[in-house]
């Protein structure tokens, strides 16, 4: 399933960005991609934001030591998904920060991040309020790509798809 998408995302880039295209040439070498892959949702109107190029920061808070926090690292390649829909980009993670957040801390970020974020709204932040962990990325070479649909049924909203220098695993094979 993981080389199918690279190589759908592969396709979809090729045609307009040579960035892309030798990127994700290393994917599928014997050693494994020298970066992780990983799915992110977005929310309007955060997604807007981020196809519109007004938006090069994603942050990413949660209760628990969960993916992005501690997974993600720069060079790291980031399909951008729509919320119950199709994958419409792709980006390189271009520098990452990781935050603890013991009580009291959120308004401080807030202030220094709720610009960069394109967080504006009391609905956002309120929904954050009781999160320890935050992640903040600066993106950039994005590429709007076709559509691409996946099966993905889960309400996680940032999944780590193949792990940094991991080989893909061979398919079994029946037994003769």
């Amino acid at each position: 399933m993981v080389l199918n998408l690279i190589n759908a995302v592969r396709e979809l880039t090729a045609v307009s960005d040579d960035y892309w295209s030798e990127k994700l040439k290393s994917f599928g070498n014997h050693d494994g991609p020298d970066f992780s892959i990983h799915l992110g949702i977005f929310s309007e109107p955060f997604l807007s934001a981020l196809l519109a190029g007004v938006k090069r920061v994603d942050a990413r808070f949660s209760t628990y030591k969960r993916a992005p926090y501690q997974s993600v690292q720069a060079g790291d390649v980031l399909l951008v998904k729509r919320v119950a829909g199709p994958i419409v980009a792709v980006c390189e993670i271009d520098a990452v920060w990781y935050y603890f957040m013991p009580h009291g801390l959120h308004r401080k970020f807030r202030e220094q991040f709720s610009g960069v974020l394109h967080a504006h709204g009391e609905h956002f932040w309120k929904n954050v309020t009781q999160t320890k962990y935050v992640t903040l990325m600066s993106l950039n070479h994005l590429a709007v790509t076709e559509p691409l649909d996946i099966s993905k049924r889960d309400r996680q909203g940032w999944v780590v798809i193949q792990q940094r220098g991991r080989q893909l695993e061979l398919p079994t094979c029946p037994t003769e």
